[in-house]
């Protein structure tokens, strides 16, 4: 009986959250490859970062640069990247949400 119960609520898994941590990091350095370097000294690092962020339901800086680049009129590409990405944190933050 536990396990149905646990099977309904259980959080997402964490290569799935890896992959889409990998999948920002990538999205960010395309998007503004100088700001990108500017900002992060190491990419494994950065990763790491935002999984623990993901995790840890502090992803709103995240979320607040993917609705940036959606704003963008002239760049309807990664608008949809952007989109894309922004749907699947959103999922991944509803899934992996605690119990209330």
């Amino acid at each position: 009986m536990a396990t149905k119960e646990h099977q309904n609520t259980a959080p997402v898994i964490p290569e799935l959250i890896h992959q889409l941590a990998v999948d920002i990091d990538q999205f960010a350095n395309d998007f503004d490859t100088y700001g990108y370097w500017d900002d992060v000294e190491d990419t494994e690092e950065n990763i790491s970062q935002i999984k623990n962020d993901i995790f840890e339901g502090k992803a709103e800086g995240i979320k607040e640069f993917l609705r940036d680049v959606n704003t963008r009129d002239d760049l309807p590409d990664e608008v949809e990247k952007a989109k894309g990405l922004l749907r699947r944190l959103n999922n991944v933050e509803t899934n992996n949400a605690p119990s209330r």
